[in-house]
């Protein structure tokens, strides 16, 4: 599970909070030291944005301004799906190495696959003991 949230300095009034599962399969596949990985997995979570707005009423009869704050409070669920495919260098005991693509796939709010999924690099050094 992750939890996250972020508070831009640029941006004082609008900020979020995520909180998601990601749900996952793996695999390791060969023999030796060398070795092919490969996933497919999906993340599901809820992000709640809240929004400050802030208007001014002019009154025209007494030239004063009233100023209001307003804050807008949304929620939706997401969900996207990524897999991974990578090498994967690892001994018994010792170092470990692992390099590959993660490729995601966002859905729309109508729940259909948009057209272009990104594709994440990843690298990872390790010990095994």
């Amino acid at each position: 599970m992750g939890i996250g949230g972020s508070l831009f300095h640029f941006d004082r009034n609008n900020n979020s909070f995520t909180a998601g599962i990601p749900l996952e399969i793996n695999g390791i596949f060969g023999r030796g030291h060398s070795k092919f990985e490969a996933g497919i997995g999906t993340n599901l979570g809820l992000v709640t944005r809240r929004k400050y707005t802030m208007t001014v009423d002019d009154h025209i009869t007494d030239g004063l301004n009233d100023w209001h704050m307003r804050k807008t409070i949304s929620s939706y669920f997401y969900y996207f799906m990524y897999a991974n495919i990578g090498y994967r260098l690892q001994k018994e005991n010792g170092f470990m190495f692992r390099a590959g693509l993660t490729p995601t796939f966002t859905f729309g709010g109508t729940g259909e696959l948009k057209l272009f999924p990104f594709i994440l690099p990843y690298i990872a050094f390790g010990y095994t003991l």
